[in-house]
């Protein structure tokens, strides 16, 4: 630690006796009057124990050019026209300072010790130096004996007090409205007692009371119409509508960029556009903004130039004139709201990119089965090929197969051209036709066919080819560690709609398995994952359901039924 860093802690730590003694030495430029000769030493100590307790600016910045000429106009000024006018000018300010400090604090004690110092600065300044100032200084006895005994009693009890730290970043902690709000009243306090002093020729001090109990009741009845009575909307509704639109109908311009972000098509289109509607404003100049997806500039460069950040955006805004602190505060909020609906667009880019990401992943998962479930009709083909003696059987097998085969190949064609695209229910045929060419692709397998009456309905091939080839193949792939698995394929159509069910006789599907079946991708080793996970969303896509019916030892069954519309 550095003896700048020790030096900075040792006067935040000793920040309330810093306080004290500033008070104190003000005390004893008022006991002794301002003509006096240890005034001007004694003003000059006051102040610079007021420098090293100042919350304007932080301690570990540097001082600049302006600061330093502040304080050497002070001083000046304390060697060459102090008098009661300036040492109540002083003392306004401070009691301005003070209160727009103590507002901030929510520390019990450090509140009150706040509150006593402006009590004291308050009475010292109306009952003695408010009448030394007008030329009253002929103050009775008991005025004198309040200035030497009762008024060091604040200094005292704030003294004794409880030790309480005081928050870091002093300059944040300065409430401006208050701070002037307290000024300005201080100042027409002190001019009322004037004035009806000379109006009335009351005393001074009677005069002061009438004041006070004006400006109490004024402070009343503004207390009053500052919140909504009696249908009147108040102004405090006013202020705020007032602060909220400066310079701009805020309401209209927000509807705008509303609008602006549902028209636009990406980001970059909608960032061009909030730019040209900011520059449109009558108090503003330019714009300069820099983003991901590029920078600009609008508008002329002046001197006088906000800069604001909002997420990924950055941007520099110039006006005509030095902004003040509710226009900073307001384009604060114009920028944000940019800002905002920027990033709600980029999302909103993101998102589409995802979901396009995931309409490709979930279309490569399903054609890797489709293309699966193609190599295995090939191989039963195949297996029927080899069979001696049955040519003829075996020419009417390729006639019937091969057609469908090409057609499911163009099917799997289009679909890699248009991953994005809905799914379509595609070819139709009737039940019976698609029935008996599945039984005519499984005849050699080992499987147990049973049919009612199909009719006349029509289902899409695509979606029936996959499902029956998923549930067909699964179970009898666990023929591979128990050649006794029966496996049952059933058809039945009548007054309750379609039923394709397929059971197998083999092991049931684990429990935590079962529960997410048709609701996640799963990892197991019966191949129950990807493939029915497709099929349970492509069926419900089409208007039916993929549900596992039956789960337990010698009975796993799985129906397709058509959900009612």
């Amino acid at each position: 630690m550095n003896a700048r860093t020790w030096v900075l802690e040792s006067v935040n730590r000793q920040r309330r006796w810093l306080l004290i003694i500033m008070l104190g030495l003000l005390h004893a430029v008022m006991m002794v009057g301002p003509d006096h000769e240890w005034a001007r030493a004694l003003m000059i100590s006051h102040f610079g124990v007021f420098l090293l307790w100042q919350p304007l600016w932080r301690g570990e910045a540097k001082l600049g050019a302006s600061g330093a000429v502040f304080i050497v106009l002070a001083f000046g000024a304390v060697m060459l026209l102090l008098g009661w006018g300036l040492l109540a000018f002083w003392m306004g300010g401070l009691f301005a300072l003070m209160g727009g400090r103590v507002f901030s604090f929510r520390v019990t004690w450090l509140r009150y010790f706040y509150l006593a110092a402006l009590l004291y600065l308050l009475f010292t300044m109306l009952l003695w130096v408010v009448p030394e100032m007008f030329g009253h200084g002929a103050v009775d006895e008991l005025t004198h004996m309040l200035m030497v005994y009762f008024m060091p009693s604040f200094l005292l009890a704030m003294a004794l007090m409880p030790t309480e730290q005081e928050p870091p970043g002093g300059g944040k902690t300065i409430d401006f409205l208050y701070s002037v709000t307290l000024l300005l009243l201080l100042a027409v306090m002190v001019l009322s007692v004037f004035a009806i002093h000379t109006l009335t020729q009351l005393s001074f001090e009677r005069s002061l009371l009438v004041a006070i109990f004006v400006i109490a009741g004024v402070m009343m009845v503004a207390g009053w119409l500052w919140s909504p009575r009696f249908g009147f909307a108040g102004l405090q509704q006013i202020f705020s509508s007032y602060l909220l639109s400066v310079g701009t109908p805020f309401e209209q311009w927000l509807a705008q960029l509303a609008r602006d972000a549902e028209v636009e098509p990406n980001a970059a289109s909608f960032l061009d556009r909030a730019m040209q509607r900011l520059t449109e404003l009558p108090w503003l100049q330019g714009i300069a903004w820099r983003a991901p997806e590029g920078e600009g500039r609008l508008g002329k460069k002046t001197e006088h130039s906000l800069m604001y950040q909002s997420g990924p955006l950055h941007m520099e805004l110039w006006t005509e004139r030095l902004a003040g602190v509710t226009m900073t505060l307001h384009t604060r909020l114009l920028v944000q709201l940019v800002g905002r609906f920027y990033q709600a667009k980029r999302r909103e880019a993101a998102m589409r990119q995802m979901a396009r990401m995931q309409a490709i992943h979930e279309t490569g998962a399903r054609l890797t089965h489709d293309v699966k479930n193609l190599l295995q009709s090939l191989t039963t083909l195949t297996a029927a090929a080899q069979q001696d003696g049955r040519e003829g059987d075996f020419r009417g097998l390729m006639q019937r197969q091969l057609p469908l085969l090409s057609q499911r190949l163009q099917l799997t064609l289009e679909k890699i051209k248009a991953p994005k695209q809905e799914v379509e229910a595609g070819d139709t045929a009737p039940v019976s036709e698609w029935w008996d060419n599945l039984c005519t692709r499984y005849e050699s397998r080992g499987i147990r066919f049973t049919c009612s009456d199909g009719g006349d309905t029509r289902v899409p091939l695509d979606l029936f080819n996959s499902v029956a080839e998923n549930l067909i193949e699964n179970a009898v792939r666990k023929r591979a560690t128990d050649p006794g698995v029966v496996v049952s394929v059933e058809l039945r159509v009548d007054g309750g709609g379609l039923l394709f069910a397929v059971t197998d006789s083999g092991k049931p599907v684990p429990a935590q398995v079962a529960e997410r079946l048709f609701q996640a991708v799963m990892s197991t080793e019966g191949g129950l994952g990807v493939g029915l996970y497709q099929a349970g969303r492509w069926a419900a896509q089409h208007g039916y359901r993929l549900r596992l019916a039956e789960n337990r030892a010698g009975g796993v069954r799985f129906e397709l039924t058509q959900e009612p519309a």
